[in-house]
């Protein structure tokens, strides 16, 4: 069956309940980047509403108001990505609620920006996508926090990054 007998409803269409499980398994993949744990394990998704039409809301709430605004935006950026690659999601909407740069994070996400559209001081940075290795967090945290284009990416052991 093709993704489009899903999304136009098809026999083979699965329940609100079951695709609530699809997309709570997809989020499993979702790692915070410090702690190097899924965010499900972390209990950082306080909810996940699926809707009729196959609209999926999930609302993060991260432990301190404080995170790091880039970790913060890995996050919701990658649980919104996990989510979208599941055929039965016709939409995703993420909201990261309860942190200080909550209402620039989920405008960006709303609009399908990337970081620079939630911060947009930080134009010419190098974001990185992925936290795979120590050296690139540590040097993604330290020039995206200090407003610079200096990341060293050559220190980074995989091509874990993008420029945006």
């Amino acid at each position: 069956m093709s993704t489009a007998a899903f999304r136009e409803g098809g026999p083979q269409r699965v329940s609100q309940v079951a695709l609530r499980e699809q997309v709570l398994a997809a989020l499993d993949g979702v790692i915070d980047p410090e702690l190097d744990e899924p965010i499900t394990t972390l209990r950082f998704v306080s909810s996940v509403t699926v809707t009729p039409a196959r609209e999926v809301e999930v609302l993060l709430r991260l432990p301190t108001p404080q995170c790091a605004p880039n970790f913060a935006f890995l996050m919701a950026a990658d649980a919104r990505d996990a989510v979208r690659r599941l055929p039965e999601v016709r939409g995703v909407t993420v909201h990261l609620e309860d942190h200080y740069t909550g209402q620039e994070i989920n405008a960006a996400l709303s609009r399908g920006e990337g970081f620079t559209g939630a911060f947009p001081g930080t134009a010419g940075s190098v974001i990185c996508t992925r936290a795979c290795c120590g050296t690139c967090v540590a040097c993604f945290c330290s020039s995206i926090l200090a407003n610079s284009v200096l990341w060293d990416s050559s220190r980074c052991s995989t091509s874990c990054f993008a420029s945006q």
